[in-house]
């Protein structure tokens, strides 16, 4: 029997008994007649080949006496009592011969990796016709690439007064290295050049994180993942129904904040940058209701930092500044 006419059947089987339960209940049900070798026979059918009718036979004495508690007769012929639901007798008398099975479900956490760079997919040369869409500007990706080369180099002395200020009082220190013409925040970022972000949005906060003294403080790292064919680091997310989980789609995050142990990521906080047009999608906020909760407890060493647009620049900076204290600091 093929899956589309078994589901017929079903919804055949459904549909019959809210008749019979409606009919019952008006009053206008029809007497049917009843024979117990048909009994039989619609008990074993409805079982869609589990129950079969030979097994039904072995216990045909027990069977009888349902049958007659549910049947009556009438004028010398035999009637299925009005007021019983007998879709719902058929469907126990099956309950009662099916094997009694129970399940279990267990978690397992698998480590993965993933880099946030796929090389493969890196090309040197980016042509446009929405250069808008690019961060940083073409002038100061050459002026990263020039002090990553170690040809933009200032004095001796100068340099020792930005070394002693990032100690200090690290904004002084980004505000002299900007003034120097020196990319801030080049160190703390950037592993690829230029990001191609989808908003205006995220080329603001990245604006606004990269100069933060917040992060020189805590040596920690900024860097964009939004950016689907370059980055590995994507989230598969899962919905809880019950006692298992289904899953709702792939997540790729706009943005990481890493801080490294020896060389080696140790924690991050995942960054989310919505446009308020976007932010009420009922597939994001599925995987965003993953990301607050069944992902931050199987992941400890991550966090999750959700920014909507319609925030002013100083909530959005402040609860920013909040998270990362707070993160950071409980890993010491």
């Amino acid at each position: 029997m093929t899956a589309q006419r078994s589901l017929e059947l079903i919804e055949q089987d459904f549909a019959g008994a809210i008749r019979e339960r409606s009919q019952i209940s008006y009053g206008i049900a029809k007497k049917e007649p009843a024979v117990f070798a048909f009994f039989l026979q619609q008990i074993a059918k409805e079982s869609f080949g589990t129950l079969a009718m030979e097994v039904l036979q072995e216990h045909e004495p027990a069977l009888r006496e349902v049958f007659d508690e549910i049947t009556a007769e009438e004028e010398g012929m035999l009637y299925y009592r009005g007021g019983i639901v007998q879709s719902v007798v058929r469907s126990n008398i099956r309950k009662a011969f099916a094997e009694e099975w129970h399940y279990k479900t267990r978690q397992e956490k698998i480590p993965q990796e993933s880099s946030l760079l796929r090389v493969e997919n890196f090309t040197p040369e980016v042509l446009t016709a929405e250069p808008q869409k690019y961060y940083p500007e073409t002038e100061m990706v050459e002026k990263i690439i020039r002090n990553d080369r170690g040809e933009f180099m200032l004095s001796e002395k100068l340099q020792q007064a930005i070394e002693l200020l990032m100690d200090i009082d690290p904004r002084k220190a980004e505000e002299l290295k900007r003034e120097q013409g020196m990319p801030s925040g080049s160190d703390r970022s950037y592993h690829y050049l230029p990001y191609h972000m989808d908003s205006n949005f995220e080329i603001e906060f990245l604006k606004e994180l990269l100069p933060d003294e917040i992060l020189a403080q805590r040596n920690l790292e900024a860097y964009y993942n939004g950016d689907r064919s370059l980055t590995e680091f994507r989230i598969k997310c899962y919905e809880k129904q019950g006692r298992d989980y289904r899953y709702v789609g792939m997540y790729t995050p706009d943005f990481l904040i890493l801080q490294r142990v020896k060389g080696k990521i140790a924690r991050a906080v995942i960054v989310e940058t919505k446009g308020s047009l976007y932010a009420n999608d009922p597939n994001f906020a599925k995987r965003k209701a993953f990301m607050e909760t069944t992902f931050r407890k199987l992941n400890p060493n991550f966090d999750y930092l959700y920014l909507e647009d319609t925030m002013p620049s100083y909530e959005r900076r402040q609860i920013t500044h909040e998270k990362i204290k707070k993160f950071f600091q409980e890993a010491h």
